[in-house]
């Protein structure tokens, strides 16, 4: 977005990528990918400022849409064993999610009354956070199983509250079903594919750019691109 934030989205491209920041064959940008000015674009493009016009040209056959919406939220199955929607909606008050969907992963209030209310608007209202608290209910399950087989059944401190945090951060931006709809993991078994079980393991032990356990290099490729696609 700035400027000065472009060795930083650099090193972001390692983590992402799983590769060293001297590695000489790993991704590059140019760092000038963040957002200019007018003057800057007129001032880059003076030589050919028919590229600038026409770009608005295009620009105004664009039909306006907004992005200010709430999550598109991809419905992937879950074990009815589980869980439903219907029974979540007995079973947890409005209020229950707004506490819920509005605090810290601590339980302490972080937002002010009118910026929590905003936050349960922009998440599609109480109607979407209850499919949102299942599937982040249902994920929160598939992780634990993948760092008790990976760390055993007495997790560290450490674990415990970095998978709470990157857990709860899923949940409360509303994209907890993301990662099995993208991986296709929600319609396998741990008896029928080494992947799924890859794919726990490999989340429960590092999420995004704060589970920085090991090297990035082991995660699976399967979902390389899926993990890419959450900011």
């Amino acid at each position: 977005m700035e400027e000065e934030n472009a060795e930083a989205h650099d090193r972001l491209i390692c983590l992402s990528t799983g590769k060293d920041l001297d590695d000489p064959n790993r991704m590059l940008y140019t760092k000038q990918e963040w957002l200019k000015t007018q003057q800057e674009m007129n001032d880059i493009f003076s030589d050919v400022p028919e590229a600038l016009s026409n770009t608005l040209e295009i620009l105004d056959k664009v039909e306006f849409y907004s992005i200010d919406h709430p999550p598109l939220m991809p419905t992937f199955p879950i074990p009815e064993n589980f869980g439903t929607e219907e029974e979540y909606r007995k079973k947890f008050t409005e209020e229950d999610l707004f506490n819920e969907f509005t605090r810290d992963e601590n339980g302490n209030v972080v937002l002010d009354e009118a910026a929590a209310h905003k936050k349960i608007e922009n998440l599609g209202g109480y109607d979407k956070l209850y499919r949102i608290k299942l599937e982040a209910d249902y994920l929160k399950e598939l992780t634990f199983k993948g760092a008790h087989e990976r760390y055993g059944e007495e997790l560290s401190d450490e674990i415990m509250e970095r998978i709470t945090f990157e857990l709860h951060i899923m949940k409360t931006d509303g994209f907890s079903g993301l990662l099995p709809h993208c991986t296709g993991i929600s319609s396998m078994q741990p008896a029928e594919s080494s992947m799924y079980r890859s794919v726990r393991t490999w989340f429960s032990r590092r999420f995004g750019c704060r589970l920085l356990f090991e090297n990035y290099a082991d995660r699976p490729l399967e979902i390389r691109f899926a993990i890419r696609t959450i900011p």
